[in-house]
């Protein structure tokens, strides 16, 4: 009787039951998705600036592109695939999620290059000398390119990952989960200090951890890990 209620049971309804978190973003999720599509991002901004400089005919040479301290988790990929999974992991029309993440990823290049003139007084990237850009904040071009990311994550990497992440043991997953989110608030929060110190350098460091940040992350250090971002005068 069980073996012909199961055979009844329509794949979705069994897949629920079998797999109650399946299509929910956990936090673990969201930790680990911002993780790898952080890093993700890194290497398609390493592959990029080693194009850019064999097209440019410069000698090629290894640019980091991070945006992190001691990690490959660059913030705007990983904050951007999770808006992308947030909003559009339902929609199943491929030209509404393309639309829908054109859209999106402008509206996430311009509101974090926002905050980061607002908080920090630095800009990471200005696009005013590339055709159809945005307030130099983003570019028409650059949006069709976060659409066509969107529908790879959707369709390509989002229900995998999904699935791989429930059949995982549920507690082992939430573990791992909140100490991925620690490490990286850890690496944002050690980030954002030490940026702040390289804008402020000029006036003194009126604490100890201040003091540490000055000489664990100097000016050479900022500039090399940190090489298209420029501090606001």
């Amino acid at each position: 009787m069980y073996k012909n209620h199961l055979k009844k049971t329509p794949p979705a309804a069994f897949l629920q039951f079998t797999l109650p978190n399946l299509g929910k973003l956990t936090l673990a999720k969201a930790a680990f998705l911002y993780m790898l599509g952080g890093t993700l991002g890194t290497l398609w901004e390493v592959i990029f600036n080693v194009f850019f400089q064999i097209a440019n005919g410069y000698t090629i040479q290894f640019i980091y592109c991070s945006g992190s301290l001691f990690t490959t988790f660059n913030p705007v990929y990983g904050f951007g695939t999770l808006v992308i999974v947030i909003f559009l992991r339902h929609i199943r029309k491929n030209w509404q999620v393309f639309l829908c993440g054109a859209i999106l990823g402008g509206l996430v290049e311009i509101l974090l290059s926002l905050l980061e003139e607002a908080l920090l007084g630095t800009r990471s990237w200005n696009y005013t000398t590339w055709p159809m850009n945005i307030a130099g904040r983003t570019t028409i071009p650059i949006m069709i390119l976060w659409g066509a990311l969107c529908m790879a994550v959707i369709f390509a990497f989002w229900k995998p990952i999904d699935r791989f992440f429930e059949k995982l043991p549920q507690k082992t997953l939430k573990v791992l989960g909140w100490c991925a989110l620690v490490l990286i608030l850890f690496d944002l929060a050690l980030t954002c200090a030490a940026i702040f110190r390289y804008v402020n350098r000029s006036s003194p460091a009126y604490t100890a951890f201040g003091d540490w940040i000055d000489k664990t992350f100097p000016d050479s250090f900022m500039r090399k890990h940190f090489p298209s971002m420029k501090i606001k005068k």
